[in-house]
């Protein structure tokens, strides 16, 4: 057996029943929410076409370009420059918002950058959920492979087991814990009361070598035993060097264990699945209702400049009739 390599067991009925569910799940999640939000985005749509939602996008192109607007009512008042001055100090909304954008092009690019990040971490996590749950127990992690400890056969000392005292052995795993596997490259390299990864009957046993011994045939084989164990199973007994998957390297990591072993399990790769499919779709339909935004603000563009002249011309007209009114000559009536 070449070490360190991933065992694939079969799976039982309860197991395939659990994935085949799994899958249904994921499947009528994505259709439902699908449907939801292309009926939601559809109509939207209809209503940003039909011009019901011009103001809700008027005060969203003032909300965005706050520099413009407030140097345009800076204009408006500014006392000292003439009706055609005024006019040309203030672009029209549709120029502003083009140099906007090119001024923010690097931002969208990294924008963009990050979107695609994330699309990778969320299909890496559950190409990681799918394949370490395909692969059993055990999978592969850099030049080592890891293993999640989910029983509490090694995290507490059974007193009967005097030779954990006697070696003064404090190397106890956590339930739940994340640990590391070397490669064991030959027998010749196991040692006494280390702690290895041992293939079971269809599961993966993480327990200490208790003894070495040679088999009536000649070779050699090892007994295992949990820690917290009185007594060694029968699957861990007189086990050959082919069993051997690994030797525990002193890794081990609670926190990353559960959140490998929720991956691993049915909701876990629900949500994962799921989640990648929503932010999938979600993205997908922003930007096709994106495109019909942009195009009815480019139709606003054009009324918002016309409203803007406007506003000017009457400032101008009401300054000047102030200006007549204060130039009036005061005449005072006549006493009676």
């Amino acid at each position: 057996m070449n070490h360190l390599t991933l065992p694939i067991f079969e799976m039982t009925k309860i197991e395939a029943t659990s994935m085949a569910v799994s899958i249904v799940v994921i499947a009528f999640l994505t259709i439902g929410f699908g449907v939801l939000f292309y009926l939601y985005y559809h109509y939207y749509k209809k209503c940003v076409k039909g011009g019901l939602e011009d103001s809700y996008l008027k005060e969203e192109i003032i909300k965005e370009n706050p520099s413009y607007f407030k140097n345009v009512e800076k204009v408006i008042y500014d006392d000292s420059l003439s009706l055609e001055e005024k006019y040309e100090s203030v672009p029209t909304i549709q120029e502003h918002v083009k140099d906007v954008l090119m001024r923010k092009n690097g931002l969208k690019f990294l924008a963009n950058t990050v979107l695609v990040l994330v699309y990778l971490a969320c299909l890496s996590v559950l190409i990681f959920a799918a394949t370490s749950r395909a692969s059993g127990e055990v999978f592969p992690f850099g030049n080592t492979s890891c293993v999640v400890i989910r029983t509490g056969s090694m995290e507490e000392v059974n007193p009967s087991n005097g030779y954990i005292k006697e070696h003064n052995l404090t190397d106890q795993i956590e339930t739940m814990a994340l640990i590391g596997l070397d490669k064991v490259e030959n027998e010749e390299a196991m040692e006494q009361y280390k702690i290895y990864a041992i293939e079971g009957d269809n599961r993966i046993l993480v327990h200490r070598l208790i003894t070495i011994r040679e088999n009536e045939e000649g070779d050699t084989v090892y007994t295992f035993r949990g820690d917290a164990n009185s007594a060694s199973f029968n699957e861990e007994i007189d086990v050959p060097f082919e069993q051997i998957i690994g030797v525990y390297n002193g890794f081990q990591n609670v926190g990353l264990g559960m959140t490998v072993a929720y991956l691993q399990s049915d909701i876990g790769i629900i949500a994962v699945c799921f989640g990648l499919i929503l932010i999938g779709c979600y993205d997908i339909f922003e930007i096709i209702l994106g495109k019909r935004i942009e195009e009815r603000k480019q139709l606003l563009y054009p009324i918002i400049d016309g409203e803007t002249k406007h506003h000017i011309l009457e400032s101008s007209s009401l300054h000047s009739r102030l200006e007549l009114q204060e130039k009036k000559p005061h005449i005072e009536e006549p006493k009676e």
